[in-house]
């Protein structure tokens, strides 16, 4: 979900996208908050902050920090100076994210405009794998489907 959402200010020579993290699955519609929130910052960061400005940078990165649980950190950096919270005027992305989206993906947002960039900490529920897919992902690939090895 933050591979595509980023995927088109990861291409540019004047700026730098960073994803790390493992692969984790997401209920469908955890997913869809998900994309929503990074599209809303990425957005914002190709106009007004990071992305907007030559040698920007944005990191994305997940991590687990329990089975059902994965916390995704988005932290700007090189991009312009940031106006801090108390001086900010609200606007309907910072309601997005902190109320809408923290409301379905169950957990409180942090949202912080610090000086030298935005940073943004979600966190999401895991979707456990079922036992099909477990059982799925053991079977040998169909005729024709390449495997990494």
């Amino acid at each position: 979900v933050v591979e595509a959402e980023l995927a088109p200010y990861a291409n540019r020579r004047d700026n730098v996208v960073v994803l790390e993290g493992p692969d984790v699955e997401l209920a469908p519609n955890d997913a869809l908050s998900l994309g929503l929130a990074v599209h809303e910052l990425a957005t914002n960061a190709s106009k007004y902050g990071a992305l907007s400005a030559n040698g920007g940078q944005v990191t994305a990165s997940w991590e687990l920090v329990d089975p059902e649980t994965v916390r995704i950190d988005w932290v700007e950096t090189g991009g312009p100076p940031v106006e801090p919270d108390a001086n900010r005027k609200r606007g309907f992305g910072t309601d997005l994210i902190e109320k809408i989206v923290a409301h379905e993906l169950r957990h409180p947002v942090q949202l912080d405009f610090r000086r030298e960039g935005v940073r943004c900490e979600l966190l999401v529920p895991v979707r456990r794998p079922s036992e099909f897919a477990m059982r799925a992902s053991k079977r040998p690939p169909k005729p024709g489907w390449m495997t990494p090895d």
